[in-house]
């Protein structure tokens, strides 16, 4: 059964403890999570989100004018190692998805936060639009809260600044 490493985003927070710990905007307790491949609901919010995907890429340009916060989780592979990351600042020119690593990997050394990635619009396996207060997909981030004791809950809608509804959202 394989194990694969979620890194997450600062602004989306998930929850899980990391002895690793190097701070906010890196491999922090709150943003890394280790999943088995096979984790039934991670694949039906991958399902969702995949599903969705064309509504997030209609509107990129729009919000990407706005400044909102544009995301997506991708799988970055190094040396037989998977970790499912999310990138920041979101373009996409028809086949690619490019923009920045939104956090430290943990267990791949060839990639830092901050660094240029670009995946291919089929591997894309999460997306998420901050829009002022409000959170548009992001459906493996339920996931995770839904895993989440309350008092993690607390400690990451403090960090984020906003709540999550209940369910995720995609627009009308």
């Amino acid at each position: 059964m394989a194990v694969i490493a979620f890194t997450f985003a600062s602004m989306i927070l998930v929850v899980v403890g990391d002895e690793d710990s190097a701070g906010v905007g890196k491999r922090a307790h709150w943003n890394i999570s280790i999943v088995f491949e096979d984790d039934p609901e991670l694949r039906d919010a991958m399902m969702e989100a995949q599903a969705t995907l064309g509504a997030f890429i209609e509107r990129l340009p729009e919000h990407r004018a706005t400044g909102a916060g544009t995301s997506i989780k991708f799988p970055l592979t190094e040396n037989d190692v998977t970790e499912h990351v999310w990138m920041s600042d979101v373009d996409f020119d028809g086949e690619h998805f490019t923009g920045y690593l939104a956090s430290e990997p943990l267990r791949l050394t060839s990639w830092s936060f901050g660094d240029r990635v670009t995946t291919p619009v089929g591997q894309v396996l999460d997306w998420a639009v901050v829009d002022d207060t409000t959170l548009y997909g992001g459906f493996s981030v339920y996931v995770f809260n839904t895993r989440a004791s309350a008092q993690d809950l607390m400690a990451q809608d403090a960090h984020r600044g906003f709540s999550l509804p209940d369910r995720p959202t995609v627009w009308d």
